[in-house]
């Protein structure tokens, strides 16, 4: 019972611990901000977000009804779980997608990795794996049990 429900979490070989518990709330986020700019450092729990560009407005006045559907893809703008329930309803993907959240989680394992290990680890995303450090990599990935393989599309 303890590999399952909340615990599963703290489990290595199928989860990073807080790095990706509570990295799924936040990493993708602050990667969000990164595509709208780079005027410094960006703080984000779950109350609240601080950083120099929110101190400065960078956004002010930047999101009106129009950017804000274009980053909803084409959704009115509303809390996640809204958007989620709409998505479902209407189809669609979700402000906050799959495909986004496959680049958060991957950040979210590789600090959680690089921090396992004590070291920096170099990650080449357009191969999806880390690059010369066999140990890292070994944590990144393993063997699946024959007959549990994930086939390739």
């Amino acid at each position: 019972m303890r590999r399952c429900h909340y615990e599963f979490r703290w489990w290595y070989e199928y989860s990073g611990g807080k790095f990706t518990d509570w990295g799924a709330h936040h990493v993708d986020i602050a990667q969000w901000a990164l595509k709208q700019g780079t005027k410094g450092r960006l703080f984000v729990n779950r109350r609240k977000i601080t950083g120099t560009p929110i101190e400065e407005g960078w956004d002010k006045g930047a999101f009106g009804d129009a950017e804000l559907r274009t980053l909803y893809k084409g959704k009115p703008f509303e809390g996640h779980k809204e958007n989620f329930y709409r998505c479902i309803r209407e189809g669609g993907l979700p402000v906050s997608d799959v495909y986004s959240h496959i680049i958060a989680m991957n950040t979210c394992h590789l600090a959680a990795i690089a921090a396992r290990l004590g070291r920096k680890i170099t990650w080449d995303p357009a191969a999806e794996k880390i690059v010369g450090d066999d140990q890292a990599a070994a944590l990144a990935a393993r063997t699946p049990r024959a007959g549990y393989e994930i086939p390739r599309v």
